[in-house]
């Protein structure tokens, strides 16, 4: 990360391109700072699905991606949690107090995590389909992009000041 003499910060780099560090960006990239996402795309061979649940649809809707996920994914009314063998406890979302939603989706990750990322790069944030590579600033706890990174971003991002 850039840091100017008052503080702000300017650009941020995020290793990884999971859901958190998509929606990081996103969120960023939207108040202007530049972003870059170091994601080395890895598929595991069986792709198991993810139960969202009804706390997650504001930040899909702030994010303008729940149509898309809607698009893909399986309408979730409720939810049970197998206590034991012979136990079992559910219920229906329209059950729950407050301004949450009253349901919420199982979603394939891969087609979830593709998703968030493109809405990332829709906001103006870089994507790398590689990983970064780090170093340890000598003396200290902190860590930087290498010159190797950095040089391979091009005029994206510039040496970050420590």
């Amino acid at each position: 990360m850039n840091i100017l003499s008052n503080d702000k910060i300017r650009s941020v780099a995020i290793l990884g391109g999971g859901p958190v560090a998509s929606t990081l960006a996103t969120l960023l990239a939207r108040k202007g700072t530049k972003v870059g996402i170091w994601h080395r795309p890895r598929r595991a061979p069986l792709l198991v699905g993810e139960s969202l649940v009804p706390a997650i649809i504001p930040m899909l809707q702030a994010l303008g991606v729940e149509e898309d996920v809607r698009s893909f994914s399986t309408l979730k009314p409720g939810a049970t949690f197998n206590l034991s063998e012979q136990v079992n406890f559910s219920f229906f979302f329209d059950q729950l107090s407050g301004g949450m939603p009253r349901y919420a989706y199982n979603v394939p990750r891969d087609r979830f995590d593709d998703t968030l990322l493109e809405a990332a790069r829709k906001a103006g944030a870089r994507i790398y389909d590689t990983a970064a590579k780090v170093e340890r600033v000598a003396g200290t706890e902190r860590v930087r992009l290498s010159a190797e990174t950095l040089e391979a971003a091009g005029e994206f991002f510039s040496q970050p000041r420590i």
